[in-house]
């Protein structure tokens, strides 16, 4: 059953007048004041946590020179996994095949000929071209991680914004990781051709590329970048009061203040005092033209 917020008394369905039979309060406009009051501060702590997030997001983004240069060449390991490390071709009686050690080689083997993966992985297993085939599948190994870690590296430079310093740190470990990844595929190209080498004769040639030495130094370059962003961070300026208001609003939304507790304007700022003094003025001009 409904009450009076004034003086409790119950409200029936007859109670039809906008006032209160108990009391004569105004049931419509009661405690308007303060709720008009907690609406605008909740608007100037909200607004202002909504300012901060943006900045952070923009600065996370683009606000220093590393920053920028971040954007760029964070999609740099995937064009280098495009180059391949190696390349491996077979000439059996109709079944001529040449694989790519890339990963336009490893959509291809996935996508492409339906034939390809079972003939490599089959092959692998036959003599005399066991140990080329098992060399050329480490290097496919290496570069499905390689994918891996540039899709990690590339996410966590995308959202840093959330925690500039700890997720920049998380991608330069992981960049270095991919470096580390790269030299060993390029390890396995180059046995892969040695191995071809020996093979005097066999049906398959095998050669290294450079796909592998480009991938370790693009990978190391964005760990060089995300390890000075870890380091130095990222300078964001707020407007005046925006990063009080916002932590003020946080305390609000787990329930550490209430909003009735709170003066307004919540935090008092230049901008704040020039518009309070504007209204005070304008009331006294309204006053002075009323008395006159």
């Amino acid at each position: 059953m409904a009450q009076c917020p004034n003086c409790k008394h119950p409200l029936r369905w007859r109670h039809w007048r906008p006032t209160c039979p108990g009391c004569g309060v105004n049931l419509m406009f009661f405690g308007f004041e303060d709720r008009f009051y907690e609406d605008a501060k909740n608007a100037e702590l909200s607004f202002a946590a909504l300012r901060v997030k943006s900045k952070r997001f923009k600065a996370g983004l683009a606000g220093s020179k590393l920053a920028k240069l971040r954007l760029i060449v964070m999609v740099f390991p995937f064009l280098a996994l495009l180059l391949p490390a190696a390349t491996l071709q077979v000439n059996l009686p109709h079944a001529a095949q040449t694989f790519q050690g890339g990963l336009l080689g490893m959509v291809s083997l996935v996508m492409g000929n339906k034939f390809a993966l079972p003939f490599l992985l089959q092959s692998a297993q036959s003599e005399p071209l066991k140990t080329l085939f098992f060399r050329f599948d480490s290097v496919l190994l290496c570069y499905a991680l390689l994918a891996l870690l540039a899709l990690a590296v590339l996410l966590l430079s995308m959202f840093s914004f959330l925690r500039v310093k700890r997720l920049s740190i998380a991608a330069s470990i992981l960049s270095l990781t991919g470096a580390l990844c790269s030299l060993a595929a390029f390890f396995f190209a180059r046995m892969l051709s040695d191995a071809s080498s020996a093979l005097e004769g066999a049906p398959a040639l095998a050669s290294a590329g450079f796909g592998a030495p480009l991938a370790a130094l693009v990978f190391l370059a964005v760990a060089w970048i995300n390890w000075r962003l870890g380091r130095e961070g990222v300078e964001v300026e707020f407007d005046e009061g925006d990063l009080e208001r916002a932590e003020i609003y946080a305390k609000v939304k787990r329930g550490g203040l209430c909003l009735a507790e709170l003066p307004y304007p919540v935090v008092e700022t230049e901008a704040t005092r020039a518009r309070e003094a504007e209204i005070q003025a304008q009331m006294q001009s309204d006053g002075g033209d009323d008395s006159a």
